[in-house]
């Protein structure tokens, strides 16, 4: 459980998220929390994709990864 240091984070970070439908760890409430207490975390969910999303939808994880860096 890293909560509490997510909420101490200065640098602007952005989750890529599995797809709940899928498989997630970080979806509902858990992620609620994380970005509700510190305005620096956005996150984006690759639809289709469970824990591997790089593998198993490569083009848009990388599609969002350059997203969030522009």
């Amino acid at each position: 459980d890293v909560r509490e240091q997510a909420e101490r984070v200065t640098v602007p970070t952005h989750v890529i998220a599995a797809d709940p439908a899928v498989y997630s760890i970080f979806t509902g409430d858990l992620a609620a929390e994380v970005l509700a207490a510190n305005p620096r975390f956005t996150m984006s969910v690759v639809e289709g994709a469970g824990h591997s999303l790089h593998r198993d939808k490569p083009e848009e994880s990388i599609r969002q990864l350059l997203e969030a860096l522009s």
